[in-house]
C-alpha cells in the first residue's frame, strides 16, 4: 500500500503519542513532514483522542521556544594580527559573520509567526489538527458516546496506580489513552501499533521496544490472539502499516530523534558516511539494532563499506 486510504478493515491500528508529534518541530527537512501527510491519508485507522490533542496544544509552544533558543547568533572570534584586521579576507570573513547573525535573527522571526499564527504558518499544527478533529470512530472526542465509560476506567486504573501512570504522576491522559486503545480493540478485533518515545507504555533495551507486561496481560484477557506492537517512531508504524517510505523520510526521522539519543548520534555519524543509495537499509539497520550498526556498516579493516 503506497498512497491514499487503506482499503481493508482488517488491519493493524495505529496510535500515535504526543511526543510523537512534536518531534516534528524538530524536523531539519520537508522530507519529515511528508511523514505526517502519510498520516493525513490514514485517520480511519488511526486511534486519538481530545487528550492526545489537548497535550499537543499545551506542549506546541514551549517546543517550538526550546528550538528558537537554540538558534543562536555566531559568536566566531579568530585572533590576528593588527596588521590582518584591514585585510580582505578578514572583511569578506566579518561581513559574513554579520550576514549569518542578520539570517538567525530572520529564522526568529519565522519561528515566531508559528506561535502568533500557526493555523497559516504551521503544517505541523496544520497537520496534528486534522488528526484531532476527523470524523473517525476511533477518534474520542469529550462529546462521543464512548467519552464518559472511558474516563471511568482511566480514573479507576489511575487510582489504582496501574500503568501507563507513572510515579508522581497527576494527570489521567495516559490511562484514557490506553482505555480508549482497549477499548478499540474490543470493538474491532485488530492488533494495534503504539508510537510512543516517553517510557508509558514499555521499555526499551538494545533499541527494541517491550510492551508494559501489566498492559501486554490486558491485551491477552480481551483476545489472547490480539497484539499490540510498541515502536519508538512514526517511520517504524507506517513501515509496519505497510506504508511506503523514501530513504529521505527514513533519514529526516532519524536525523530528529538525534539530540535525545547520544548513542543514536554516534551510530548516526557512521551512516552519513556512506552512499545514498544504501540508506534506506541503514535507516532499517537504525532502528532495529544500533548497537550491531558499526559492525554492519565497518569493513574489517575499519573503514566504511
Amino acid at each position: 500500500m503506497d498512497e491514499g486510504k487503506p482499503s481493508s478493515n482488517s488491519g493493524p491500528l495505529l496510535f500515535i503519542d504526543t511526543n510523537i508529534l512534536l518531534d516534528f518541530y524538530r524536523a531539519k527537512n520537508d522530507a519529515a513532514l511528508t511523514l505526517l501527510e502519510k498520516v493525513n491519508f490514514r485517520h480511519n485507522v488511526i486511534i486519538t483522542s481530545c487528550h492526545v490533542g489537548m497535550e499537543f496544544k499545551k506542549n506546541r509552544q514551549g517546543v517550538i521556544l526550546e528550538v528558537v533558543n537554540n538558534l543562536k547568533a555566531s559568536d566566531l572570534r579568530i585572533a590576528l594580527p593588527h596588521f590582518l584586521h584591514e585585510s580582505e579576507p578578514n572583511k569578506v570573513i566579518q561581513r559574513n559573520i554579520k550576514d549569518i547573525n542578520h539570517q538567525v535573527e530572520e529564522l526568529k522571526k519565522s519561528m515566531q509567526m508559528l506561535i502568533e499564527d500557526p493555523v497559516t504558518h504551521d503544517l505541523v499544527f496544520a497537520s496534528a489538527c486534522k488528526l484531532f478533529s476527523n470524523q473517525s470512530a476511533f477518534n474520542l472526542k469529550k462529546e462521543s458516546a464512548d467519552y464518559q465509560r472511558v474516563y471511568r476506567k482511566a480514573c479507576k486504573r489511575f487510582f489504582e496506580g496501574k500503568p501507563p501512570r507513572k510515579r508522581g504522576e497527576t494527570s489521567i491522559g495516559d490511562a484514557i489513552n490506553w482505555e480508549w486503545v482497549l477499548q478499540c480493540m474490543r470493538r474491532t478485533g485488530r492488533n494495534v501499533i503504539l508510537a510512543s518515545r516517553d517510557g508509558d507504555f514499555g521499555a526499551t533495551y538494545n533499541n527494541t521496544c517491550y510492551l508494559n507486561d501489566w498492559l501486554s496481560e490486558e491485551v491477552k484477557e480481551i483476545d489472547a490472539t490480539l497484539t499490540v506492537t510498541l515502536v519508538s517512531s512514526l517511520a517504524e508504524a507506517l513501515k509496519l502499516l505497510s506504508v511506503r517510505l523514501s530513504n529521505e523520510e527514513l533519514v529526516s526521522e532519524m536525523e530528529m530523534l538525534l539530540p535525545q539519543n547520544p548513542e543514536a548520534k554516534a551510530n548516526f555519524d557512521w551512516i552519513q558516511t556512506v552512499s545514498c543509495h544504501t540508506s534506506a537499509r541503514l535507516a532499517e539497520i537504525f532502528f532495529k539494532d544500533l548497537d550491531g550498526l558499526r559492525e554492519k556498516l565497518l569493513m574489517p579493516s575499519g573503514k566504511p563499506n
